[in-house]
């Protein structure tokens, strides 16, 4: 459907005599169009991309093959979340698996994102709006066509800022989108959620999305919508359901003293304080019809840490967007194994939180859709190297920080 460009460096040594003529010079960026056989050689980046992915990684493979990932099948209708396993018994079958596991490993991670949760922020009425409005865009992005400079892929001549010499570039062919690429899937799981089957360096640099993008780009600023992964989404759902039985939380809101360990980059963050805003406002509004008393003071609390200052301030970013509606959330930057816990004299005191989300830091071999570079560099001493980290962030979190109930 697309091309994107990609040029190869190539490293040139000169050792003619003079005053640092000896040292190598900087890689040149230097396009590759034919083989010397003949055969077309890569020409882009989407051919780089396909040849990454389909070399892999034995090792990777191998790894998760012995772990027993493909023992089981998983079988799911279209019409119903649940899922059922089915043991396999054959090699056929089991090889069968594992090549369904390797062709969904390098398929193209599709773009998703959802509507802010908060009905102080995005009504049901607004909500139904922008739905629309994201509709025509799609539409819209169907309808373009080529014009003569995306046609044709004429080589232009530029001048390099690296050295100041002339290059000759190929521009990137675009193509037009079909009914299936510009299709709006609904999450089922997640209110307001949809998902496209584009990338997103895709809806960045296509002309026919850039509508799209900047209208994705002013109502995320806006904080309307936030650009999250599916598979994102989930534990904040599956935490926010979840009621705590502490005798504890009973008189300050139904348990929503909430940490996040490692929050950076803030998505799963701000879907938390979306979900403690929304409590709140329906909590507040039972209380306005049975006692008449229209009491505004908050209920909850979440504190976003992250071990990164840096990273910590780009929370900050991602939270002033509900900050104003709803003002109860803290951000630290501490080391998540070491998060600070308050001195009790009594065993089981001194628990703040009533619900402790850590996801905690990983090798990425889940992201290999949206990241070729794993396929590249993974080793299994890598996973095993941040095992001792994930265990004792787990076990501050659930041993001294989180609540008894």
């Amino acid at each position: 459907m697309t091309q994107r460009a990609f040029r190869f460096p190539t490293t040139t040594t000169t050792t003619t005599m003079g005053k640092g003529k000896g040292r190598n010079k900087k890689p040149r960026w230097k396009k590759v169009n034919q083989k010397k056989d003949g055969s077309p050689g890569r020409e882009n980046g989407q051919d780089f991309v396909e040849r990454t992915v389909e070399q892999g990684n034995f090792k990777m493979e191998a790894y998760y093959a012995a772990q027993g990932l493909h023992h089981q099948s998983i079988q799911r209708t279209e019409t119903s979340l649940l899922a059922t396993t089915n043991n396999i018994t054959s090699f056929d079958d089991w090889n069968r698996e594992r090549l369904a596991w390797r062709a969904a490993s390098g398929r193209t991670l599709p773009a998703s994102f959802r509507f802010c949760q908060c009905q102080q922020i995005v009504s049901d009425d607004m909500a139904q709006a922008m739905q629309t409005e994201l509709k025509a865009l799609l539409q819209q992005a169907k309808e373009w066509k080529k014009d003569e400079t995306t046609t044709t892929a004429k080589e232009e001549e530029k001048v390099d800022d690296r050295d100041n010499k002339k290059r000759q570039y190929t521009p990137i062919v675009y193509e037009p989108l079909n009914d299936q690429d510009v299709q709006l899937t609904t999450i089922p799981f997640c209110p307001h959620a949809y998902q496209l089957p584009l990338d997103r360096t895709l809806i960045r640099k296509h002309p026919a999305l850039k509508p799209l993008h900047q209208w994705l780009m002013n109502k995320t600023d806006c904080g309307y919508v936030t650009r999250q992964e599916t598979v994102s989404m989930i534990p904040p759902i599956v935490l926010l359901s979840q009621e705590s039985s502490s005798p504890s939380t009973t008189s300050n809101g139904g348990g929503n003293a909430i940490l996040d360990m490692c929050a950076a980059p803030g998505s799963k963050t701000s879907q938390l304080l979306e979900g403690l805003a929304s409590a709140h406002q329906e909590r507040a509004k039972a209380m306005a019809d049975e006692d008449g008393d229209n009491n505004n003071s908050t209920t909850g609390l979440l504190v976003a840490n992250d071990v990164n200052p840096s990273r910590a301030h780009m929370l900050m970013h991602q939270l002033k967007r509900i900050l104003h509606h709803f003002p109860v959330a803290m951000v630290t930057a501490a080391a998540a194994q070491h998060f600070p816990s308050p001195p009790s004299c009594q065993p089981g005191e001194g628990r703040l939180f009533d619900k402790i989300l850590a996801d905690v830091p990983c090798s990425g071999d889940g992201t290999t859709r949206k990241n070729i570079h794993v396929w590249k560099t993974w080793s299994q001493m890598g996973a095993l190297a941040l095992h001792k980290l994930q265990l004792d962030i787990a076990f501050k979190g659930a041993a001294t920080l989180l609540k008894i109930g």
